[in-house]
């Protein structure tokens, strides 16, 4: 490691060790942009302190993450103590050399493959002079290691998960083991960190796909499509035999599959759950049309139950109007007329998104209050005779 890395990580630490010691820890360990109730230390703290005393932590609606990881949190909390902020900075160092690793691999990777070095010095003749200066050269991808540890080590967004003890930096650490060992080729090691990311977070699977191509063409350059899909199939099957061999060990600690309630499912409302990705895949799919968003409206009132628990009813309705209006107006001044350039369409289809991104929020908000007021009654008044504040977790 050169000391321009040595340097930036020392750094690194020390201004984690300072925000850890200065007045804005508590405020920031609350902030839910930086812990979610998933990922929060302090969740961890009243998991561990349910287990000693005899309570799973599985039983109420405290602690989410899975039983391996809770004897992983015990372990630590017992070997560091007070001093746990220190395990939080030790893991980010051990992520930034990682990092570091991943791009010396990649540089490799780029300069052995048919990617892009070699396929640039097979094509430089046919470039254009001008081009010269956009070329890739073999020492630029030496200083992308000080760039991508700089990037972590400094990074705001970093430093405050690292001192608000979010414990998603353990799903970011098996994540980049994952990356490494794909790049040096080893496909079991890959495979048994990308289940372990996936374990600790489920929406980690869908490096599965990307892995399996990877591992496909490393060492053949031209695969016929039946290789390809083999290949493929048994990347997947090495991830899910290692990813259901942790739930099974998981089973075992914990004595019973109650976790899982806690952990990847929606229990309650399944047909609820699907109908959300319903509209998460009309969000974020990458050419959607309207016949996307006219399936799930279609099915909007299966749920008029909670439309008296939604907020944004006629904002939502005045977006989605105002941008059906505007979208082939904009499109024509845009493509025909040419007295409008493309920002004015984009930010039509930005609008429209985002009564999309309003209107799941709103309908996911209204089916949990009217969860929590089936419970604790719709008119309860605190002492002092004002409404109660419900916060959304």
């Amino acid at each position: 490691m050169g000391f321009p890395l040595l340097i930036t990580i020392v750094v690194g630490i020390s201004i984690r060790v300072w925000l850890f010691r200065s007045p804005v820890l508590d405020w920031v360990t609350s902030r839910n942009e930086i812990s979610s109730p998933l990922t929060s230390w302090k969740r961890v703290t009243e998991g561990l302190t349910l287990q000693k005393m005899g309570i799973s932590p599985y039983t109420g609606d405290i602690f989410h993450e899975m039983p391996l990881m809770l004897r992983l949190y015990r372990s630590i909390d017992n070997f560091f103590g007070p001093a746990v902020n220190i395990c939080f900075v030790i893991l980010d160092v051990i992520i930034a050399i990682l990092l570091e690793r991943i791009a010396s691999h990649f540089g490799k990777y780029m300069a052995s493959t048919c990617l892009w070095l070699t396929k640039q010095n097979r094509e430089v003749r046919d470039y254009s002079p001008d081009a010269s200066k956009l070329i890739l050269r073999t020492n630029q991808l030496g200083l992308s290691k000080l760039y991508v540890v700089a990037v972590y080590m400094l990074n705001p967004y970093v430093v405050a998960a690292c001192v608000g003890k979010s414990t998603a930096v353990f799903t970011n650490l098996a994540i980049v083991l994952a990356i490494l060992y794909t790049l040096k080729g080893r496909q079991l090691a890959s495979a048994m960190f990308i289940a372990c990311a996936t374990y600790m977070s489920l929406y980690s699977c869908m490096l599965i796909i990307p892995g399996a191509f990877f591992f496909a063409q490393k060492d053949r350059k031209v695969l016929t499509h039946i290789q390809l899909i083999q290949s493929v199939i048994h990347h997947l099957l090495v991830v899910l035999v290692c990813l259901v061999a942790l739930l099974y060990l998981s089973f075992m600690v914990e004595g019973s599959w109650k976790f899982l309630n806690s952990t990847y499912m929606f229990v309650s409302d399944p047909i609820f759950y699907m109908y959300l990705l319903l509209i998460f895949m009309a969000i974020f799919k990458s050419y959607p049309t309207y016949a996307d968003t006219a399936l799930y409206l279609s099915l909007l009132p299966l749920w008029k139950h909670v439309f008296p628990y939604m907020r944004n009813n006629f904002l939502v309705s005045c977006m989605l109007v105002a941008c059906t209006l505007l979208g082939p107006v904009l499109w024509y001044l845009w493509i025909y007329a040419g007295s409008a350039n493309a920002n004015f369409y984009f930010a039509i289809t930005l609008a429209y998104s985002s009564a999309q991104i309003f209107l799941v929020t709103d309908l996911l908000y209204g089916y949990l209050r009217r969860d929590y007021d089936l419970l604790h009654g719709p008119g309860d008044l605190m002492a002092d005779g004002k409404s109660p504040k419900v916060i959304l977790e």
